[in-house]
């Protein structure tokens, strides 16, 4: 078996190609990020080189050789990855300027983007095409991410968020550098463009939108909350124009018409030229990918597809020696272009293209997915089966009834192949769920389980959509709009469906990437081999390990102010409580919720949450709607907007107060109450509610936008015993005329103010030889109750 797997991996060279190029990558964009010489790299690389030399020279083994030039590889892949990252690091830590850029196409279809990625510039279609240069004048600076306790994952890489330019800021200074590719990019735009505008013909709005993204990657039609429905139950890259899309372009209309263009040339020249399909197909597939949007994953898909279309015709023989019990045996192997020496070929183009492709998730996902599919798919077919009683080799359904009719042949073959294709779609999910769990565990941080069965599920109706979809294109009298409204219907019914179940979303706890990878190439593993028992065994206890909560419950209770800029966002966590939420958004910083309250939340892992809203406006709610969605909420009090209405179970308690003090949560040591000073409407800054957390005697009150009047009435009414622990201070640091009073009302030991900038309100507290920690100035906040444990294990019963 040994000397089997060694002929095998010589026989895939462009394996451990891909898997030095890989490793080098990521070695030196993390020795960049730890700020790490480069001199090391050199020095390494240089060391690579001299002993593959001396190798060479000296005519040693061929192994030897093969290794020396993959360490060599790998160094140089490093010492690329360390400048990119080290280029992409500065560039995101200065300040905005004026500069040039290369603009590229967005992989949405509606805007162009451009400059490095760690600062991406937005524009709308138009404005720029493709590989022109522009000079970019910025008249504000790029938001940066809302932070917490947790760093999110796109905050991790040092990134900024996309900002949308306005025409007077973009300047188009020199086309792009060839004439010919300005000809065919305006001519692949208007092609599009074209074909775009024919989908207008489609009644239904959804239908329609579904038809754009599905067959041009434009998600821009989509309802509000489509996209986010598709994210919650596992499917979003069923919107994506990707893998399947390429698929079935080959087969419904790139396969036909370059069968048709192949017969009509063989019978032009009475069979004299015979050309090959490829010659028609390869053509047609470069045009589709601008066509479809020229997103990353379309590129990837194509390039694999085309090194499908050429593998059979590079197939040739050769002999590899291999050592056996101290005697060289020679084998014979057949070195063809397989499947996975075309993924690996693939992922070598992608790193050799950019450096830091390994570190992209749409690269770690798209690769991850195609691996799992060529390597996972046959052991996990034949596991469906076997569970599902279909494994034996007759056929499904008898031929023959109880009474002794005969059934009819196609009844009996339809149903059999047609169960077959459903275990083969439900294997498929699985390999490609498992072979990107890593990533998505890692990056993500949730996932649905339902997502096994969802994948399969919304893949026909969304497979007809997209061939009938391009026939109403190309003809739109021989579809019916009936038809693609059905097709869309059934895709969107479905996902909601399974977005009634639990878990879609399920939170992922943080966990080591690295024990995740194992158990996940261990599972692989052990499905290929499929009579490990003892190891499936010990490989379930490790899930099971995984899977359990690893964070103890907390002694005390912690508040946690998020950095939102111009927003609010508190946690409130600890015994007698458990988690509340009060408030969730920002008007100027977005993805408050995945960037800054998701990490939190799933380190805490506090199952079902309480959610408090001060009043309905964006930099209060913004990321609520994201929340209620994944952490079913036990209780939501306060001001309840619409759009939340339609996304909180019925059997959730929502409670209101028009004036006074009502408690939600503890008893008389620990407890949480919501006040209210002033009646009004829930988008009344005014009659924004407080909420007052008081443990052991110690008092910390979060005030939301109320500031003069409802302010004045929260301190005739409400106001605590002083001194209090803890004020967040009203409408983000406003200069209110009523702050004297408040603070010789509640006399605080620490004022948290959350807000983008610097206040106006904090020149006056500091005056005043205040403690005042602001986000925007010292990022995010925490404070902990009682503030001595010792304290607490005193009072405690």
């Amino acid at each position: 078996m040994r000397y089997v797997l060694l002929a095998a991996l010589e026989a895939r060279p462009l394996l451990g190609l891909a898997t030095a190029l890989v490793a080098g990558s990521v070695a030196g964009a993390l020795w960049a990020e730890a700020q790490g010489s480069v001199d090391l790299l050199r020095a390494t690389t240089a060391a690579a080189v001299v002993a593959w030399t001396a190798f060479v020279v000296g005519r040693c083994d061929t192994r030897l050789v093969r290794v020396g030039l993959l360490v060599t590889c790998a160094a140089v892949a490093a010492l690329r990855a360390h400048a990119e990252r080290t280029l992409e690091r500065e560039a995101s830590a200065a300040s905005v300027q004026t500069g040039a850029f290369t603009c590229t196409r967005g992989s949405d279809g509606v805007l162009a983007r451009l400059g490095l990625s760690t600062r991406s510039w937005a524009m709308p279609a138009g404005l720029a095409h493709p590989g022109e240069h522009v000079v970019v004048d910025p008249v504000h600076e790029p938001p940066a991410w809302p932070r917490g306790p947790e760093v999110g994952p796109r905050s991790l890489l040092r990134t900024r968020p996309t900002v949308e330019l306005s025409a007077g800021e973009i300047v188009r200074v020199a086309p792009a550098r060839s004439a010919i590719a300005n000809t065919v990019s305006a001519a692949t735009t208007r092609l599009r463009s074209h074909l775009v505008e024919r989908t207008s013909s489609i009644d239904d709005p959804t239908t329609r939108a579904l038809v754009t993204a599905l067959l041009f990657g434009d998600t821009s039609l989509l309802p509000q909350d489509l996209p986010d429905l598709f994210v919650r139950t596992g499917t979003f890259h069923v919107l994506a124009v990707s893998g399947m899309q390429v698929v079935l372009v080959l087969l419904f209309l790139i396969g036909p018409m370059s069968a048709l263009c192949a017969l009509v040339i063989r019978c032009a020249t009475r069979g004299a030229w015979r050309p090959a399909l490829q010659w028609f197909a390869l053509p047609a597939l470069l045009l589709f990918v601008p066509i479809a949007g020229g997103g990353a994953p379309i590129v990837r898909s194509a390039l694999g597809a085309a090194f499908a279309s050429i593998a059979p015709h590079l197939a040739c023989e050769r002999a590899v020696t291999v050592e056996a019990n101290g005697r060289s045996i020679r084998v014979r192997l057949a070195r063809r272009a397989d499947a996975l020496s075309c993924w690996a070929l693939a992922l070598v183009i992608e790193c050799a293209w950019h450096p830091l492709a390994p570190l992209s998730l749409s690269v770690q996902l798209s690769y991850a997915a195609t691996f799992g599919l060529i390597v996972g798919t046959r052991p996990c077919l034949a596991l469906v089966r076997n569970a599902s009683g279909t494994g034996s080799k007759g056929a499904l359904l008898s031929p023959v009834t109880k009474t002794g009719r005969t059934r009819s042949p196609w009844l009996v073959v339809g149903v059999d192949r047609a169960v077959y294709a459903a275990c083969c779609a439900l294997a498929a999910s699985c390999a490609a769920v498992l072979a990107t769990l890593p990533f998505v565990w890692e990056r993500l941080g949730e996932w649905s389980p339902w997502g096994v069965l969802a994948t399969p599920v919304s893949s026909a109706p969304s497979a007809l959509l997209f061939v009938g979809g391009w026939l109403e294109v190309a003809c739109p009298w021989l579809v019916p709009d009936v038809f693609l409204d059905l097709c869309g219907s059934a895709m969107v019914s479905s996902m909601r469906a399974f977005d009634l179940l639990p878990g879609t979303p399920a939170p992922l706890a943080p966990r080591p990437f690295v024990a995740i990878a194992v158990l996940c190439a261990a599972t692989l593993f052990v499905l290929r081999a499929q009579q490990r028992t003892h190891l499936s065994f010990l490989i379930a206890l490790a899930w099971a390990g995984v899977i359990v909560p690893w964070n103890p419950t907390p002694a005390r209770v912690e508040i946690y102010a998020l950095d939102v800029g111009a927003g609010t966002a508190v946690v409130i966590e600890g015994p007698g409580l458990g988690t509340f939420v009060f408030d969730a958004g920002s008007r100027d910083r977005p993805d408050v919720a995945r960037e800054a309250l998701a990490p939190l939340l799933r380190r805490i892992d506090p199952g079902s949450i309480g959610v408090v809203l001060s009043h309905a406006d964006r930099d209060h709610d913004g990321a609520l709607s994201w929340l209620v969605e994944r952490y079913p909420p036990h209780i939501f009090a306060g001001a309840l907007p619409a759009p939340l209405v339609e996304r909180l179970p019925r059997s959730v308690p929502r409670l209101a107060l028009e004036i006074g003090t009502l408690r939600l949560a503890g008893d008389a040591t620990v407890a949480l109450d919501l006040q209210r000073g002033l009646s009004g409407a829930m988008t009344d800054n005014e009659a924004s509610y407080v909420l007052n957390v008081i443990v052991r005697g110690e008092r910390a009150v979060l005030f939301g936008d109320a500031e003069e009047r409802g302010l004045d009435a929260w301190l005739a009414r409400c106001k605590p015993l002083a001194p209090v622990r803890l004020v967040l201070w009203p409408h983000h640091g406003s200069d209110t005329d009523r702050l004297d009073a408040l603070v010789r009302a509640t006399r605080p030991d620490t004022i948290w103010i959350s807000a983008s900038g610097r206040p106006r309100a904090l020149l006056e507290l500091e005056r005043r030889a205040l403690v005042t920690e602001c986000t925007a100035r010292d990022g995010p906040l925490t404070l902990i109750l009682p503030a001595d444990p010792i304290d607490a294990k005193m009072d405690a019963p």
